[in-house]
């Protein structure tokens, strides 16, 4: 049982000394594909929509495709998504004949499209969440009319009440029911991001009277931001519903909810979705996004109840002192290491590419840290969604990663991240541990895993190794979830082989994508039932291109 195969881990790990040959396997063009393990999740808008563009973005090596649902329509997304699954990716399987039956095309298997078009690239629908916002400002018959407060001024704030009252000089309405009874003398009120800052005098009846601390313009509909204030706004609001339904209808892998706060609200999101989700299939994961103080607070249930986190670091950095900003993102990143759960670095990452060919030095270090962190993935926001240099914003992404991953790989006596060893999955994370270990100690260039459910995946990435984690599955959906763990590349295919055949083929298929080349040693990690009394079976092998 795999107690017993635990116990002789000690041995297994001595064959890094002495290396087994597996059967010959194909011997690759020589050229070894070693892509990055941090990956970038890429949000799709105007500018990158389009089947051309949105095809060469793919090809830069975007892993994760992030669909806006605070500005996108339902006619925007079924277009994007429609481009993204119809692009090509590095390594495309091809029907073996003219015929191709299917196990011939998942046999061939792929890391970016397996047959008939089917992308490996994953897609990601993010919520609007249940946001404060102001209503429009007078004689704004264009939207595009703006309102200066000066700094001194008095402003009375609040809600709207149902009526639909205009914002002007003296008075500013917001769709927040309730708000001067959350509200204190001496909270900050920030509007549109921060541009302009009113703080709370006193409260009388239904109106917060607040002081401008700064000059500034307002437009219609700005976002509102009450830092330290525990707002009691639902997990969700009516249009996330329709939007997560929607996202679950076609087949998104992951849904990151804006503005959560605590467990009870995860766990709500997490009701809905199930309870959307047809018998025998898969929905998508649940991405936290930590953006507000409640958020940072509980942050450990959060955690807990999540299947990964976004350091959303736009709205953060309004909630919170900016200085903040960086040390909070350090703490969550760790954290998310320490458990296996994914996590990615969001906003302003590379923002002056927005009208810029080239990152500011800022940036770049910015990038660097988080890669350096542990960041699972970086994310592009308005760079790609509406930037004028997209594809350029992706490469200049992906040549950050790249040099600051073989920076680390260079450095002597760097090991794998310690990983926390306890919960559930300890005696899997054992051997999972042992094949990183192996990796190390035998020189291999990747780790090949044959996972039905992707767990030993997971749990190879967060150990953290070097080399590629080239993960063979027989579905779609857990590929494409397997997207966002760091190191993890998907291949759909070889299930209709015997578990002697299935090694053999992996390896083979694993050195004809470029992973491998003749003379490279690698490791392989299989989950197998034995014959005697179906039991799960965990085998690790050591073999040579």
């Amino acid at each position: 049982g795999l107690n017993g195969v635990i116990h002789k881990l000690s041995s297994v790990l001595m064959l890094a000394r002495g290396l087994r040959r597996l059967a010959p396997v194909c011997s690759g063009n020589g050229t070894r594909f070693s892509p990055p393990s941090t990956k970038v999740v890429s949000t799709i808008g105007p500018t990158s929509e389009q089947a051309p563009i949105l095809q060469e973005l793919v090809s830069e090596g975007i892993r994760v495709v992030r669909l806006n649902f605070s500005h996108a329509t339902v006619e925007e997304a079924d277009l994007r998504m429609t481009n993204l699954r119809n692009s090509i990716g590095r390594n495309g399987g091809v029907p073996t004949n003219d015929t191709g039956g299917e196990n011939d095309i998942l046999r061939k298997g792929c890391i970016g499209v397996v047959g008939r078009g089917r992308n490996m690239r994953a897609s990601l629908l993010d919520t609007k969440g249940p946001e404060i916002r102001t209503l429009a400002i007078e004689n704004d018959t264009t939207g595009k009319e703006t309102l200066t407060l000066t700094k001194g001024d008095m402003i009375g704030v609040k809600s709207d009440g149902g009526d639909g009252g205009l914002c002007s000089k003296d008075t500013f309405y917001v769709n927040y029911q309730g708000i001067e009874k959350v509200v204190k003398k001496g909270d900050r009120i920030l509007l549109d991001d921060g541009a302009v800052t009113l703080e709370v005098n006193s409260i009388t009846g239904n109106t917060v009277s607040t002081v401008v601390l700064n000059t500034g313009q307002v437009r219609s509909r700005v976002g509102v931001n009450l830092p330290g204030v525990k707002t009691g706004l639902p997990a969700m609001s009516d249009k996330d519903r329709v939007d997560i339904k929607y996202g679950i209808e076609n087949d998104v892998d992951y849904v990151a909810f804006s503005f959560v706060r605590d467990r009870k609200g995860v766990e709500e999101i997490r009701d809905y979705i199930d309870s959307q989700v047809k018998e025998g299939e898969v929905g998508p994961l649940i991405i936290s996004k930590i953006e507000n103080v409640e958020g940072l607070d509980n942050f450990e249930e959060i955690l807990d109840s999540s299947d990964g986190i976004m350091v959303a670091r736009g709205d953060l950095g309004v909630e919170i002192p900016l200085e903040r900003v960086t040390l909070e993102q350090k703490n969550m990143v760790s954290r998310c290491n320490e458990v296996g759960k994914p996590v990615i670095v969001a906003t302003q990452m590379l923002e002056s590419m927005t009208k810029n060919p080239r990152p500011t030095r800022a940036e770049v270090s910015d990038v660097t840290n988080a890669v350096l962190d542990g960041a699972d993935a970086v994310m592009l926001s308005g760079e790609t969604a509406k930037g004028n240099y997209v594809v350029e914003t992706v490469n200049a992404m992906q040549s950050i990663i790249s040099q600051t991953e073989r920076w680390v790989k260079e450095q002597e006596g760097r090991k794998s991240a310690y990983v926390h060893e306890g919960g559930e999955d300890c005696e899997y994370n054992s051997v999972a541990k042992a094949a990183v270990a192996a990796a190390q100690a035998s020189d291999a260039k990747a780790i090949i895993v044959l996972t039905k459910t992707g767990r030993t995946a997971r749990l190879i990435s967060r150990h953290r190794p070097d080399v590629p984690i080239v993960c063979y599955t027989n579905s779609y959906k857990v590929g494409r979830q397997l997207q966002l763990y760091r190191g993890c590349h998907p291949v759909v295919g070889l299930g209709d082989l015997n578990p002697n055949e299935r090694g053999e083929e992996a390896a083979g298929l694993t050195t004809e994508m470029g992973f491998l080349v003749k003379g490279d040693s690698f490791v392989m990690v299989q989950a197998e039932k034995t014959n005697r009394d179906g039991k799960n079976f965990i085998g690790m092998k050591i073999g040579v291109v």
